[in-house]
């Protein structure tokens, strides 16, 4: 196992992390001690050293291996990312590995509304946020394509409205 400690001083400021890895030949990512990545490794729950990688890193541990994992796992304070790394058989005679964990912020999205008689006007400063429409929150989302600001009009049937990140 390979061990990084590092500190988050607001986990909650975060959507999500990126775990990009390079590794020659198969690896095992954790933080805080809970799995986030496997990478040409047998799945199940009983891996110990004397596992071998699921074949022979054809690469040569030069290829990136991404997935995103929950930023909920991180807590205030200091954390630690583990890797292990695991050969494809007793004859391999080399080890490498890069690991880049990436937090990914979540930017609230800040909007104003305004009312005037039957109409509201929505305004919202995010450039990679589109609005959505429904009229009934069972149903599908269908984009609106449109700058704001906004006008919706309040005496229309009702209906749902949401800002989503692109």
């Amino acid at each position: 196992y390979f061990r990084h400690y590092f500190v988050v001083s607001n986990a909650s400021d975060l959507a999500s992390l990126t775990v990009n890895l390079r590794r020659d030949d198969g690896a095992i990512v954790y933080v805080n001690g809970v799995e986030v990545f496997r990478s040409n490794m047998q799945s199940g729950t009983n891996i110990t050293s004397t596992n071998f990688a699921s074949s022979v890193a054809s690469d040569d541990g030069k290829n990136w291996y991404s997935t995103t994992a929950p930023a909920s796992m991180l807590i205030n304070g200091t954390n630690v990312c583990a890797v292990e790394i695991h050969q494809s058989d007793t004859t391999s005679t080399d080890i490498s590995f890069m690991l880049q964990l990436t937090g990914n912020i979540l930017t609230p999205i800040k909007i104003q509304i305004h009312q005037f008689r039957k109409d509201a006007f929505l305004d919202w400063d995010s450039s990679n946020t589109i609005l959505e429409s429904t009229d009934n929150i069972a149903h599908p989302w269908r984009s609106i394509i449109v700058e704001p600001p906004v006008s919706i009009d309040f005496s229309a049937p009702q209906g749902y409205y949401r800002l989503r990140k692109m």
